[in-house]
């Protein structure tokens, strides 16, 4: 039996739905560290009519494999028609690969290839995070772990001590030498900051070049790590968020509930908008601008009398106000619950 079928079945595990859908057969997924590509593709290669040893699988950063060696067999076995599917991560575009009707590609970053789709994976949704849930809580109960957790989808299945721990190893290994400067850098999650000022509080404190910081940041854009939302007007500063909103809670003291509630709703808003092709700005007064859906502003805990005065201070005629605690009833005001399950049109 050829060795990736045995790297196969080490890797296989049973995996739960998310919601994506691979745009073809050969498809490269990239996207965060730990965001579920690997659990996708084996999600789709569980659903294909093939027995496992037609399938075969290659983490091109296993230590056991020699690549060199590796492209000889895959080509091998692909003349003798012993595979049919390809399951290659860790991908890089130096590796040659055969010519199968259907590949699936993993990597963190979205390599252009020809014939081949690429599939931008993210983290859980909180609709996926209630998905995975067998013990029918409540959604509002899910809800609070969702808030404590955050959207890695490791998180609903590791025990309670793990879950900091693991995030914080997640990106040593991902980020190697630039960890420490990426844990300076959560502390401003949903904040104005452009790379210069960044730059520029930085170098108090270390010996860095502006070339690396500037590599960095456009790495951390590039796999989906970070993301920077566009002010209305182009000229003025974008405001970063990350891929997993609890992450300043496991990497810096200086973390605030408040900043992680707004990374959270953007991320979920971000989801609804693709689904729906429309786009994301935010103004000077922290309203989320969108070309198709309207005007968006994010109160979590606010009482009814400062939601009436926003309203009416609004330089939109029209806005949604999402919120966290809704025990009263107001037009336009909607909670956290309707938009993530989707019943805000």
């Amino acid at each position: 039996m050829h060795p990736f079928w045995q790297y196969y079945n080490e890797k296989s595990y049973n995996t739960l739905p998310r919601d994506f859908t691979l745009p073809s057969p050969k498809t490269l997924i990239y996207g965060a560290p730990k965001s579920g590509k690997t659990s996708l593709a084996f999600d789709f290669a569980s659903s294909l009519n093939l027995p496992s040893k037609k399938i075969a699988y290659l983490d091109c950063q296993d230590p056991r494999v020699n690549l060199e060696e590796a492209k000889s067999e895959l080509l091998k076995l692909f003349l003798e028609k012993k595979i049919e599917f390809l399951i290659l991560d860790s991908y890089s575009p130096s590796f040659t690969l055969p010519n199968l009707p259907s590949i699936i590609l993993i990597s963190t970053l979205p390599h252009t290839l020809p014939s081949f789709s690429l599939l931008k994976m993210r983290n859980l949704s909180f609709a996926e995070y209630v998905s995975f849930d067998r013990k029918n809580s409540l959604p509002t109960t899910l809800l609070k772990n969702f808030i404590k957790d955050g959207n890695l989808p490791q998180m609903p299945f590791l025990a309670e001590f793990q879950k900091i721990k693991t995030k914080q190893e997640n990106l040593k290994i991902a980020l190697e030498d630039s960890f420490s400067i990426f844990c300076k850098l959560s502390s401003f999650a949903s904040s104005k900051l452009t790379t210069n000022q960044f730059y520029s509080l930085l170098k108090k404190e270390r010996k860095i070049s502006k070339d690396r910081l500037y590599e960095l940041w456009d790495r951390l854009e590039s796999e989906g790590i970070m993301l920077s939302l566009p002010h209305i007007q182009e000229n003025k500063p974008k405001k970063i968020y990350f891929y997993d909103f609890s992450l300043p809670k496991a990497l810096s003291p200086q973390s605030t509930i408040l900043q992680m509630l707004e990374n959270m709703f953007v991320l979920e808003l971000l989801i609804f908008l693709e689904k729906n092709d429309d786009t994301l700005c935010y103004d000077d007064q922290n309203f989320f601008i969108t070309q198709k859906h309207g005007v968006f502003f994010f109160a979590p805990f606010a009482h009814q009398e400062f939601i009436s005065q926003k309203i009416k201070k609004s330089p939109y005629p029209q806005v949604r106000i999402i919120t966290l605690e809704k025990d009263w009833e107001m037009d336009g005001v909607f909670d956290f619950l309707e938009l993530s399950l989707g019943e805000i049109e």
